[in-house]
């Protein structure tokens, strides 16, 4: 537009003082360079236009016009050059500065030379405007789009979409990346912060997967600590902690809905089996996935699978369970083994065991006569006396932190202005801390995870093990190592 270049470059010097740049004109807003061929940009300006050269900006040829049902001068919000094709390349538009609020997603085949919308079922309703396209580096059919209102995923390049905001409160997402190595997508959010998921079942979530009746997905390594990490001191009202990235292995697998709807009848007609669990449901996270967290036992609920940790010498080091309903599931282990039998415990370990259990019921009774609630304060002396295995806290908490009871994840107005001395949300990882000190003075909470309250569940070497995962009568396997951090 020659008369907002004008205002832009004469009028005022090529100089604003508007800090949103929404009077800077003629502007490049959008630039991004081919994985695959060095110096083959392509540029999108503030005022519609969109750009190419293969000369490294020797030469440029202009494209815009070539994307039908955009109104012109529609701001480029993103341009994404593809990781498997050189012909292919993502545009994106925002028009909402002219109350238009439509999505406008593209991608060309042919290196620009035509266009088609990938909208499809993109939620046109309210601000649903797009600001950043991000397509898989390992799954050239994952594409992922931030909106003013959220994030959706792709499965089919642009065929369909669906919400993936699970855990994510309605935000705009203004950037998305996905880390190559950790196989994580990272959503940067206007006024909410860097969110992180793990997309690793996506990206192997294939048309052979979905057509299959379950599988089970490579999992990451799992990086196990050499020492229990230790938060920074805290004399707010609660303690702030989140779950350590790398302190567990995610186990993560898929069920169709045949497949989940064989074993749910199976399960309703069968009256016996076993009722072991190794972990309570979470709530769904940022991916969409329930979860377990390996170690507390507690009766199952509806169908399972069985998944078995095995060493390299073929033993069994763990057994745990999921749900077996359709849809991608993660199972998290804690990187310990059975526990033994109080049977099985050596002459130290059975006389600490029972010094914890009786201060522990000392302690009990006089933190329920000050006010504690019962019933939170008997699910905590469980796993400090040992009732309930060590790692159950790091389910009852949300997996090893959080402000308050449930998961560490989710959205919280205001955490910080709980009131001081409520204990009626259920237990948090504070009162954790405080009931250990009281329990076994100078031993702190880290000396009950790591077993120093006696008969704790063994601990897992680095190195090589393989993963199962029993279906109904399909049995599937995935290699997993585990490194061992120093420090």
């Amino acid at each position: 537009d020659p008369e907002k270049v004008k205002v832009s470059l004469e009028t005022t010097g090529g100089i604003t003082v508007d800090a949103t740049g929404a009077e800077t004109y003629g502007t490049v807003v959008s630039l991004d360079e081919s994985p695959l061929h060095a110096g083959w940009l392509y540029a999108g300006t503030d005022d519609g236009r969109v750009w190419t050269t293969r000369n490294d900006g020797k030469t440029w040829d202009e494209l815009t016009g070539r994307f039908p049902g955009v109104p012109a001068g529609t701001y480029v919000s993103r341009i994404e050059a593809s990781n498997f094709n050189d012909q292919r390349f993502y545009v994106t538009f925002d028009n909402h500065r002219t109350n238009d609020f439509t999505p406008y997603v593209y991608a060309t085949e042919d290196g620009g030379k035509t266009f088609t919308s990938i909208v499809a079922n993109l939620p046109t309703g309210g601000p649903n405007f797009v600001h950043v396209l991000e397509e898989d580096p390992h799954n050239q059919n994952l594409l992922f789009v931030g909106t003013d209102v959220g994030a959706y995923v792709s499965t089919d390049r642009g065929k369909s979409w669906q919400r993936f905001m699970n855990g994510l409160p309605a935000v705009p997402v203004h950037d998305l990346e996905v880390h190559p190595r950790d196989h994580e997508l990272i959503a940067a959010t206007h006024g909410r912060s860097i969110w992180i998921v793990d997309i690793t079942p996506l990206e192997q979530l294939s048309d052979a997967v979905v057509a299959s009746n379950a599988a089970l997905f490579e999992p990451k390594p799992g990086l196990q600590f050499g020492t229990a990490p230790q938060g920074e001191e805290s004399y707010a009202q609660k303690w702030f902690e989140r779950p350590t990235p790398g302190s567990r292995a995610e186990i993560q697998y898929y069920i169709n809905a045949s497949q989940a709807k064989i074993l749910a009848d199976a399960a309703e007609s069968s009256t016996g089996g076993s009722a072991k669990r190794d972990g309570a449901p979470r709530g769904p996270t940022a991916g969409g996935r329930g979860q377990q967290a390996g170690g507390q036992q507690t009766p199952a609920k509806g169908p399972q699978v069985h998944i078995t940790i095995v060493k390299a010498d073929g033993s069994v080091f763990r057994e745990l369970s999921g749900p077996a309903t359709a849809g991608l599931h993660q199972v998290t282990w804690d990187f310990r083994g059975e526990a033994p039998p109080a049977a099985e415990m050596g002459p130290w370990d059975k006389k600490e065991h029972e010094r914890i259990a009786a201060r522990g019921k000392v302690v009990s009774d006089s933190l329920k006569k000050a006010g504690w609630d019962a019933q939170s304060l008997e699910r905590m002396m469980d796993v400090i006396t040992g009732k309930t295995d060590r790692s159950a806290a790091f389910a009852m908490f949300g997996g090893g932190g959080g402000r308050g009871g449930g998961d560490p994840e989710a959205f919280k107005e205001r955490p910080g202005e709980t009131p001081p001395g409520d204990r009626s949300a259920g237990p948090d990882y504070g009162q954790m801390r405080t009931l250990a000190e009281l329990v076994n003075p100078g031993g702190g909470l880290g000396s009950f995870f790591r077993g120093g309250g006696g008969g704790g569940a063994p601990v897992a070497d680095g190195g090589n093990y393989t993963v199962t995962l029993q279906v109904g009568d399909q049995t599937f396997s995935q290699p997993l190592k585990v490194i061992r951090q120093a420090g």
